[in-house]
């Protein structure tokens, strides 16, 4: 999957400015309520522990045809305009007033951010309902993954630790 917006929120939510300008400008030319919804968002991940990746049948097709393109290298310009795509034709993630009509929207993942030892997000953990859930669901569901990701966290904290003796 190319790290290219509006895929890898939950890495650069916690990122420089700079380094979530250069990842909002990956995702080429892109209408101007995703440029405007996305500081938003990657606050609202921020702030909350974790993203919620709505499903749609946009998402659907373009996730299948960007895992088909995918060489492990740096996305070629097909798939920074299929992820573009995305960014343009769906609603990407909630913002405060909006989780209140989460039973609206089928939910593709709810992914929270693993930290390495320098505070950097190094992989995350998602969990995928595939399926419509209460706003009560979902926050309970982010609050274990993100509950898990400290784990995580904690146990690669401490495997680093060891291996330094």
């Amino acid at each position: 999957m190319p790290f290219v917006a509006p895929f890898g929120r939950e890495f650069v939510a916690w990122a420089s400015a700079a380094t979530r300008d250069e990842w909002l400008e990956s995702a080429g030319p892109v209408n101007d309520v995703f440029r405007v919804r996305m500081p938003h968002v990657l606050d609202e991940i921020q702030r909350r522990g974790y993203g919620i990746e709505r499903l749609s049948d946009p998402l659907l097709r373009v996730y299948s045809a960007l895992l088909a393109l995918d060489s492990g290298e740096e996305p070629d310009p097909v798939a920074v305009r299929l992820a573009g795509a995305v960014a343009d034709l769906t609603i990407v993630d909630f913002l405060p007033g909006e989780l209140a009509d989460v039973a609206e929207c089928s939910l593709a993942t709810i992914s929270a951010p693993i930290f390495d030892a320098r505070g950097e997000v190094v992989m995350t953990v998602s969990a995928q309902p595939y399926t419509h859930l209460t706003v009560d669901k979902v926050r309970w569901i982010g609050d274990r993954v993100r509950e898990f990701a400290g784990h995580a966290h904690s146990l690669m904290a401490g495997a680093l630790t060891a291996g330094d003796h």
